[in-house]
C-alpha cells in the first residue's frame, strides 16, 4: 500500500506570491473548503507518495511544536509508554511560553488544600466564560478550570517554584501563581518542562518545520518535514499532536482575518505563523474565533520588552502624555490597551523603587538607558516631557486615594503603593499584539474535528492554535493554563489512540538520521533556559 501526502501549504514566507483564493471565507467557525488554495495552496504534493519501504523516521506520538503545550504533550505521553519525537522549526524550545510575564491561574490543587488557600472554581469558570463574551466552549472552559489544579500540581513536581500565590486584585480569589522568585513565570514552566523532556530521553528537531501532514485513508499517520537547509524526509506516526502557537506573527494571516492589527508592534514569538492552522486545514479541520487578536497593554517599544501584568498588580500606575490618570490599571488587557489607544497611543508606567526590586527588566533597561530614576516629582515629568505641576497634582490625588482606600476616579480594586518610595521610573508603553484566540476546534479529549463535527482520526492539538477555549477574548493569565492542561490531555489522549492504532509500533532510540540535523543542548538551572547548538537525537528508522 502506498501512503498519499496531502497537498501542502508551503511556509508562511513563501506564499504571499502564491495566494490564491479568499482565505477561510467567511469568520466564524469555518471549514477546511473555504481555506483550500487559499495561502499559496497549490496542488505541487497532491499526487505525491511515499513508499513505506524507504527510510523513515517512526514514532507512536509526534509532537509538532515545542512550546509550553507540546512540551507537556510530548512528556505525557512518553510517561503513558508512547515513543515520542518533537519537530520545532525555531532554533530554541520554548515559543511563547518561554515569553510569558504574568501567572498561572489554577484552583483546586494539592498545593491550595494543603496551605487553606481560597479560590473557587465555579467563579473561575465563570470569569472565564464571562471574558470569552459568549464564544467560549463551556465543554472546554470546564475541562481546563477542572484540571487546572493538576496542571499545577504537576509542575511542581517537575520543579517548577510557583509557590507565589496571589489574589485576583480585589476578589480574595486567591488562584494567581508565579515563580518565588526574579524569574518570569515562563522560563521556570519552560525550563521545567524542558529539563523533563531531556530526562525523558525525548528527541526535539529544532530547526525543522512540518510541512505537510502525511494521511493513510483518513488517517493522519505522519508528517512531511523539512530542514532549514531545506531537506526533507517523512516521518510516520501513529498520532500526531498539534502544539505550534497562533498566527500574531503572520502578517499574511492577520491582514486576512484581522486587518487592522497586521502592521501593529508584536510581543510574539516569531514562529506563532499560522503553521498549525494550515496543516490542520488540509486535512479538512474546522475553526473558531479567528478573528479574535490580543493586545499586553505595557510594552515597550524600543526595547520589544514586555513588562509583567504583576507591576501594575503591585502598585505601578499609568499615566497619559499629560501626565494624568486615564483607566483602572488592574483592568483587563483589552480595556487597558483600548484606553492608551485613545488617549495617545502611548502611556507612562510609573513604578516606585520597592515594586522594582524583583524585577530584573526594569533593570535592564535602566541599563540600556531607555527608563531613567527620578528623584522627585519635578525629575519624572522631566522624564515624561509632562507638566510638573500636572504630574504632582496627578501623584497627590492618587496618595489620598491610597490613604483613603478607594479609588475615586477609575474604582482599582487595590493599590498596594502609594509612588512616595523614590526613586520613581517612567516607562515609556504602548499595546502590543500578545496573542490569538481563535484556531481549529477540538473536543475535551484535545481531538480536533472536522466541520461536521468529527474527531479527525490521529490529529489532535492544543494550546493557541485551538479555538473555543477562551472566545472572543482571554481572561487574564489562563494562556499557560490552557497550555499546560490541554498539553498534557492532548498527550494522554494521543497515546491512547496510538496503543489502538493499526500500525507497527515504534521503538524511539538508535536511529541513523537521514540527514544531519541541528539539536538542542540545554544548560538548565533551576528556572533558567540556556541553550547551544549539538547533534540532535534522532528517533529510530524501522
Amino acid at each position: 500500500m502506498r501512503t498519499t501526502i496531502s497537498a501542502a501549504f508551503q511556509t508562511v514566507a513563501l506564499t504571499s506570491a502564491r495566494t490564491v483564493g479568499t482565505l477561510f471565507g467567511t469568520l466564524g467557525v469555518l471549514s477546511a473548503a473555504s481555506m483550500l488554495g487559499a495561502l499559496g495552496a497549490t496542488n505541487a504534493l497532491a499526487d505525491t507518495t511515499v513508499d513505506p519501504t524507504d527510510p523513515a523516521y517512526r514514532c507512536d506520538v509526534l509532537v509538532v511544536g515545542a512550546g509550553g503545550a507540546g512540551m507537556s504533550a510530548a512528556i505525557v505521553a512518553r510517561e503513558k509508554g508512547a515513543s515520542v519525537l518533537i519537530l520545532e522549526k525555531m532554533p530554541r524550545a520554548g515559543g511563547n511560553t518561554l515569553m510569558a510575564t504574568g501567572h498561572i491561574t489554577a484552583t483546586d490543587s494539592n498545593y491550595q488544600a494543603a496551605n487553606d488557600i481560597r479560590a473557587s472554581s465555579e467563579t473561575f469558570e465563570a470569569d472565564v466564560l464571562k471574558a470569552g463574551r459568549g464564544e467560549a466552549d463551556p465543554k472546554l472552559v470546564h475541562h481546563m478550570v477542572a484540571h487546572s489544579g493538576e496542571a499545577l500540581d504537576w509542575l511542581m513536581g517537575l520543579g517548577a517554584a510557583l509557590e507565589n500565590v496571589r489574589e485576583v486584585p480585589g476578589t480574595q480569589e486567591y488562584r494567581l501563581f508565579r515563580p518565588t522568585g526574579c524569574e518570569t513565570v515562563g522560563s521556570e514552566i519552560a525550563g521545567a518542562l524542558l529539563r523533563r523532556t531531556e530526562t525523558l530521553n525525548i528527541p526535539v528537531l529544532t530547526f525543522t518545520r512540518a510541512e505537510d501532514l502525511v494521511l493513510e485513508g483518513k488517517r493522519v499517520s505522519g508528517v512531511l518535514a523539512e530542514t532549514a537547509n531545506g531537506n526533507r524526509f517523512v516521518i510516520k506516526a501513529q498520532a500526531v499532536v498539534l502544539a505550534t502557537g497562533g498566527y500574531a506573527g503572520s502578517q499574511l494571516l492577520l491582514t486576512r482575518f484581522s486587518p487592522a492589527d497586521a502592521h501593529e508592534l508584536s510581543s510574539n514569538s516569531p514562529g506563532s505563523t499560522g503553521d498549525g492552522l494550515m496543516l490542520a486545514d488540509r486535512v479538512g479541520a474546522a475553526f473558531t474565533c479567528l478573528k479574535d487578536v490580543l493586545y499586553h497593554p505595557t510594552a515597550v517599544p524600543l526595547s520589544g520588552a514586555i513588562l509583567p501584568e504583576s507591576l501594575r498588580a503591585d502598585g505601578a500606575v499609568l499615566l497619559d502624555p499629560e501626565g494624568r490618570r486615564f483607566v483602572n490599571e488592574l483592568a483587563s488587557s483589552t480595556e487597558v490597551s483600548d484606553a492608551i489607544r485613545e488617549n495617545g497611543n502611548y502611556a507612562w508606567l510609573i513604578v516606585d523603587r520597592h515594586t522594582v526590586q524583583n524585577v530584573p527588566v526594569i533593570h535592564q533597561l535602566v541599563s540600556e538607558g531607555l527608563v531613567y530614576p527620578a528623584h522627585t516629582e519635578a525629575q519624572l515629568a522631566v522624564v515624561m516631557h509632562a507638566s510638573a505641576r500636572t504630574v504632582a497634582e496627578t501623584l497627590v490625588r492618587y496618595r489620598e486615594f491610597v490613604r483613603k482606600g478607594k479609588d475615586e476616579d477609575f474604582r482599582r480594586p487595590t493599590m498596594l503603593s502609594d509612588l512616595s518610595d523614590f526613586p520613581l521610573y517612567a516607562v515609556r508603553v504602548r499595546p502590543a499584539l500578545h496573542g490569538t484566540t481563535g484556531g481549529v476546534v477540538i473536543d475535551t479529549h484535545a481531538r480536533v474535528l472536522d466541520r461536521h463535527g468529527n474527531p479527525i482520526p490521529g490529529l489532535f492539538a492544543a494550546g493557541e492554535v485551538t479555538g473555543g477555549v477562551h472566545g472572543a477574548s482571554r481572561l487574564e493569565d489562563t494562556a499557560l493554563t490552557d497550555a499546560i492542561v490541554f498539553g498534557r490531555t492532548a498527550g494522554e489522549a494521543a497515546a491512547a489512540y496510538a496503543r489502538q492504532a493499526p500500525a507497527e509500533r515504534a521503538r524511539n532510540h538508535g536511529a541513523k538520521a537521514p540527514v544531519e540535523l541541528p539539536g538542542l543542548a540545554a544548560q538548565a538551572t533551576h528556572g533558567a533556559m540556556r541553550f547551544a547548538e549539538s547533534e540532535g537525537a534522532k528517533p529510530s528508522a524501522n
